[in-house]
């Protein structure tokens, strides 16, 4: 069935959404064309690296920079005594400077950024935090130069772990002060003697990002103007928020980035680095690039923070629950504020007549965490999901029907319904697919090849979110139509699912639209997050695109040289370029002839989505699914392999099924890598990771990927957008550690309740 928006003309012709679409930069990418912000070289540029601490908690009482600033090739050191006006600029003698502002407080508010600026203070609140920036002719020299900066400290005691931190904690009520979203919430009264309860705890460490691309800032002036090469899934966001750092006007800043080699919440936000590169620049008079080093990624762009997480889930005898209780205990930096909100999908994932849901929030000394990918859910529904499990042993039932008795169509937490639900129909063909009736309840009662098999299982769950969105659109004579949009690629294949929509609905040649992004100069879009990006840009792809060809056929029905003059506009189609009656008719014309008779050779319109066309109270707008796991073990070698996965999402209509699969797969990945081997350790003594880098940090390889089904129920939501859309990059991850906890606790008859699943977790619980 053609897949269409709701108002589109029926154009009969099928339509290229919703179906495989190779993507559009995939030979840029392998081919090594595409160019991301790190590859960008320009005349005359310096190369910047950092100086950072390497304690936890001290008061600086000197930095000697003088070798530093002697050293060959270096052009500058700036410090907390130098930021403003270095006395060696001589390229700038005289010019003074006005210090870095810390980031507006809107946006520390509502994002984990540091509440200072660079080098604000003479403090240093954790290890890795910025205390000098060396500019110099090229990076060896620059990294050179930095190893002779010398700091003198006076420590101070350090907090660095969570449950010592305790004294400074803090309960936040609301996710952002903008955010209606309640971290601390409770609804009826708690059961009296339920038949059945389990009251558990569950740990989960500090987890890293790791992209594949570092964190890259190139700088570069023209007067008083600001280009910046970043590598950001938000280049209006860090449009703004350098403009106010740097005390200039956001028009002056232009922030591009056409590719992003991964992201998920490192590359979410304008870091500190980013302004002492432009700052750096504007003073030297000179383009400057600042690369992170992958060290540098573990202490300067956020990570996933620890939790504590106590859940107390109680049932009567058939599994239906009668109360849930979620609270989570996690860290945050002195010098930032995050809350990872475990609770919030437990507040709506199952019916129960008592919740209590809340958070704490502890300040340690260690960099500031931030958004990664599913923020919250990924953490909480591996508690969660384990719990339902262990709740379902006590109870003898079916993991999968204790879950599918306490489904639910309402948000209970806010007495409203779900805009499209089908929690349930997951469950049901997930298992139906992955052979679930063949599974042999009891722990360690399945085997295979001489090896324990265990099958897990999991809901996953995500809100669905949309912004406004703003999208200008061109189509000439030449043949090309243009679509502009201040949105993003980080590889999840936002550009060419785009150009499906553009296409489809333009009635236009796939390989004739081009979508343009990455840059801030183009139309409003918002941040690369909350698995938002195309149920908010492509309505307005859409729109902007039955715009120009409802012109191009209005255009040519005035025409008098149109074959199609005096038609009716209601009867025109125009498909792959072409405008006609009918496929039989014999009044055709190519669009470009029509467009080359125009004054200016082409058609251009700006089209604007809203943030949806209901108000958020009327329905509560999330994504469903289910994971099913395998798993097995091997007594004799201790290998622990996932062999086999059956994901089943609820996502509203596919517009790609081969990246939107995909996405899927790397969710499940992200979430394999957190549940069996991600975690960075620290240092007990300064608060360094130990395991900044690739060697050490382990992470999901080839080897590691199982047998992969997944598959989409499409039941279009058209509340949430008229293309019936709903965001995909997060959902892949939530319930996915805890699927694989459940399926190890199978095959094993250990239950694990602390993230990594490791083997000498195993081997210290009996195995």
């Amino acid at each position: 069935m053609p897949v269409r928006s709701l108002t589109s003309p029926a154009n009969d012709f099928p339509a290229i959404r919703g179906k495989h679409h190779q993507r559009v930069d995939g030979r840029d990418k392998v081919t090594g064309a595409a160019r991301y912000a790190g590859d960008v070289a320009l005349p005359g540029m310096l190369h910047a690296v950092l100086v950072q601490a390497t304690t936890a908690h001290a008061h600086i009482q000197a930095i000697h920079a003088g070798l530093a600033r002697s050293a060959p090739g270096v052009a500058a050191v700036f410090t907390g005594a130098t930021l403003t006006s270095p006395a060696s600029f001589s390229a700038r003698d005289g010019q003074q400077w006005s210090a870095i502002q810390p980031p507006p407080e809107a946006f520390t508010a509502n994002f984990p950024a540091e509440r200072r600026a660079p080098f604000a203070d003479a403090e240093v609140h954790y290890y890795g935090q910025h205390v000098a920036l060396v500019v110099a002719r090229t990076l060896l020299e620059a990294q050179a130069a930095a190893a002779l900066v010398q700091v003198d400290y006076q420590p101070l005691q350090a907090t660095l772990t969570l449950e010592p931190a305790l004294p400074g904690a803090y309960q936040p009520q609301q996710f952002a002060t903008n955010s209606e979203e309640k971290l601390t919430s409770s609804r009826g009264t708690p059961p009296v003697a339920p038949y059945a309860q389990v009251a558990r705890q569950y740990r989960t460490p500090v987890v890293h990002h790791n992209p594949l691309e570092p964190s890259a800032t190139v700088a570069s002036w023209a007067g008083d103007a600001l280009t910046l090469h970043e590598s950001t899934r938000w280049v209006q966001g860090s449009q703004r928020i350098i403009a106010h750092m740097l005390s200039v006007a956001p028009e002056k800043v232009h922030v591009v980035s056409p590719f992003v080699g991964g992201a998920f919440g490192s590359k979410g936000f304008l870091w500190q680095h980013s302004a002492l590169a432009a700052h750096a620049a504007r003073v030297l008079g000179r383009p400057v690039k600042l690369l992170l080093t992958r060290a540098q990624m573990f202490t300067s762009t956020g990570h996933r923070p620890e939790t504590i997480q106590d859940v107390v889930l109680s049932a009567s005898a058939d599994g239906s629950l009668c109360g849930t209780e979620h609270h989570t205990l996690c860290d945050t930096s002195p010098v930032g504020h995050f809350v990872e909100p475990c609770g919030m999908t437990t507040r709506n994932l199952y019916r129960t007549p008592f919740a209590r849901i809340g958070h704490t929030v502890a300040p340690i000394h260690r960099a500031t965490p931030c958004f990664m990918r599913a923020p919250g859910e990924s953490s909480g529904m591996f508690a969660l999901e384990t719990a339902v499990d262990e709740l379902a042993e006590t109870l003898n039932l079916d993991p999968v029907l204790i879950r599918l008795r306490n489904d639910t169509l309402t948000d209970h937490s806010e007495e409203r319904p779900f805009s499209s639900r089908h929690l349930g129909e997951c469950l049901e063909r997930g298992a139906a697919l992955f052979g679930w009736k063949q599974r042999s309840p009891a722990p360690r009662s399945m085997r295979r090849d001489g090896k324990l098999v265990g099958w897990g299982v999991a809901s996953a769950a995500y809100p669905a979110r949309r912004s406004p969105a703003t999208v200008e659109a061109t189509v000439t004579a030449d043949g090309w139509a243009v679509f502009r949009a201040a949105t993003h690629e980080i590889g999840c294949g936002t550009a060419t699912v785009m150009q499906q929509v553009a296409a489809d609905a333009l009635g236009w040649p796939a390989d004739r639209v081009r979508f343009l992004l990455g840059d801030s100069s183009y139309p409003e879009a918002p941040v690369a997050g909350a698995s938002m990006t195309v149920a908010t840009v492509s309505p307005a792809v859409d729109a902007a695109a039955q715009q120009l060809r409802r012109a191009i056929i209005a255009a040519a029905a005035r025409d008098l040289a149109s074959p199609l003059f005096g038609s009716p506009g209601g009867q025109v189609q125009l498909r792959d370029g072409v405008l006609s009656l009918g496929s039989g008719s014999a009044a055709r014309e190519s669009a470009t002839d029509v467009l080359a008779r125009l004054p200016g050779r082409q058609l251009h319109c700006r089209s604007r989505a809203q943030s949806g066309p209901r108000a958020k109270t009327d329905y509560t707008f999330h994504s469903f699914g289910a994971h099913f796991a395998e798993v097995t073990w091997e007594p004799a070698t201790m290998q622990l392999r996932v062999t086999r996965w059956v994901s089943v999402m609820d996502c509203g209509r596919v517009l790609n099924p081969a990246t939107s699969r995909s996405q899927i797969q790397g969710g499940i990945l992200f979430g394999l890598g957190m549940a069996l081997l991600e975690k960075t350790i620290y240092d007990p003594a300064t608060g360094a990771p130990l395991n900044d880098n690739l060697a050490e940090y382990h992470l999901p390889t080839c080897r590691d990927i199982p047998d992969f089904t997944v598959d989409f129920i499409e039941h279009p939501d058209f509340r949430l957008n008229p293309l019936g859309v709903r965001g995909i990059g997060e959902i892949g991850i939530t319930g996915a550690p805890a699927a694989l906890a459940n399926a190890v606790y199978h095959a094993t008859g250990l239950r694990l309740r602390e993230l990594p699943l490791t083997v000498d977790k195993l081997l210290a619980a009996g195995l």
